[in-house]
């Protein structure tokens, strides 16, 4: 018998494979367990479909790698209330905030979700104005890239802040697979597409085959929850004067990952030096120029810092070590832990102060 489950989310996505196949790989991985989030179901609008027979040696052991991600759907009834047409009319991306606000209006979910990017889309910023209205409490989450999702996994292999101008080079409707083989001189090799990039780093070599990519960057999601904070940050130096709908590269697509795989608690952020950052009015961190992290107490418990809590990773090879001593700080004092480090790793590392499930992240 179908049960109705305590909790309902609703995900709208903009493509027909490459999202919708992603979420439906994060809900099964709920589904057994790996991710506690609580007694929730998902409904992803278009649902995911079947992936096509594979035909190529790589991608059938692309297919067989994946079969711990096989669906294993617990039969859940939802709310009654007004299903969602196949096709939603309207102007996008507009029209899927609009109908994901009239499920929230009419009680079939508890939460809804709009995964999109710019994509030349015409009512880009009248969407962003929409979601912010209030519905029954509740507001649309929208979970957005500037240029395409695939730059939201690319962002797990590497730090890249570029604007690419598409997700994949086109003739017409036809996908050139830029850096396959270079045999077309209309590829970019990645100049401008991302799936070009992503293929001549070695990253992936399809993203748009039916087949989910969340397993290729489940084991790296710490690294794009990093890089999505840092993409934010150089954006806001760069272009604060910018609407976000605006900026090339700009991102909020974690934020949704983030809520299904329970990091919601996990804040990264990206500081300058010397800008102050306060924990929940129990802490304030300063990353100060005399190269020390300086943490005050400014709430009414005292507070343990952990030891080696300050991390030095280096870009150019991902080595790490720690920094940082055990402290307890008491209400109204401060402490200051050095992160002075050589002449090369100032140039080249990023530095991380991390407490309870803070990350604060420097790069000077």
């Amino acid at each position: 018998m179908a049960r109705q489950s305590q909790y309902t989310v609703l995900i709208i996505c903009e493509g027909e494979n490459t999202e919708p196949q992603f979420f439906n790989a994060i809900r099964d991985r709920i589904l057994q367990g790996h991710y506690s989030i609580g007694d929730i179901a998902i409904t992803i609008h278009p649902e995911p479909k079947e992936p096509e027979n594979k035909k190529s040696k790589e991608q059938e052991e692309e297919r067989v790698e994946q079969k711990d991600y096989v669906r294993q759907r617990k039969s859940r009834s939802l709310l009654p209330g007004k299903p969602l047409p196949p096709e939603i009319p309207g102007v996008p991306p507009l029209k899927w905030v609009l109908a994901a606000q009239d499920q929230l209006r009419d009680g079939t979910y508890n939460e809804a979700w709009v995964v999109f990017d710019k994509d030349n889309h015409p009512a880009v910023e009248q969407a962003f104005i929409a979601a912010a209205q209030n519905i029954n409490g509740k507001q649309v989450q929208i979970a957005y890239t500037s240029i395409a999702f695939e730059y939201y996994l690319l962002l797990h292999f590497e730090r890249y802040y570029f604007s690419f101008s598409k997700s994949e080079c086109r003739i017409g409707d036809v996908v050139l697979n830029c850096s396959t083989n270079g045999a077309d001189p209309r590829e970019c090799a990645g100049a401008r597409c991302v799936g070009g990039y992503a293929r001549q780093k070695h990253y992936w070599t399809e993203s748009k085959s039916g087949t989910s990519m969340f397993p290729l960057v489940e084991p790296l999601l710490e690294t794009g929850f990093w890089n999505a904070a840092w993409i934010r940050h150089e954006s806001q130096l760069r272009e604060s004067t910018v609407p976000i709908h605006e900026r090339n590269p700009f991102l909020t697509t974690d934020s949704i990952v983030k809520r299904l795989t329970g990091r919601t608690e996990h804040h990264y952020e990206f500081v300058q030096l010397g800008q102050e950052f306060i924990i929940e009015g129990r802490l304030s961190i300063v990353f100060d120029v005399d190269l020390l992290v300086k943490v005050t107490n400014i709430g009414s418990v005292g507070i343990v810092l952990p030891s080696h809590s300050i991390t030095v990773t280096m870009l150019s090879t991902g080595v790490q070590h720690t920094l940082g001593e055990r402290k307890v700080i008491f209400a109204g004092d401060q402490a200051s832990l050095p992160f002075a480090v050589s002449a090369e790793e100032l140039s080249q590392a990023v530095f991380t102060f991390t407490i309870d499930t803070v990350h604060l992240g420097l790069k000077l």
